[in-house]
């Protein structure tokens, strides 16, 4: 990347490719980051589902609806 008089960064090279060349890893680690976390979550969650159906008295299928929006969440965040 090259910076001009005012200080701003250009990028050089086309569409960009240089920062991609440059922050892949760290667009690795954000893929692996976020990926990762909601399966986790999703597990984690299973482990909970008859409790927190008891404690709340929640039938199952309104226990369920975060288990059915993690999923979604996790295709439209990177779409906003």
């Amino acid at each position: 990347m090259e910076t001009d008089v005012s200080g701003a960064i250009q990028q050089s090279g086309p569409h960009g490719l240089t920062e991609f060349k440059e922050g892949w890893r760290n667009l690795l680690a954000a893929v692996l980051g976020i990926g990762l976390g909601i399966s986790s979550t999703m597990g984690v969650s299973s482990i909970f589902f008859r409790e927190l159906q008891l404690e709340f008295g929640w039938s199952r299928a309104l226990a369920a609806i975060p288990l059915i929006a993690f999923p979604l969440a996790a295709i439209a965040l990177p779409l906003t």
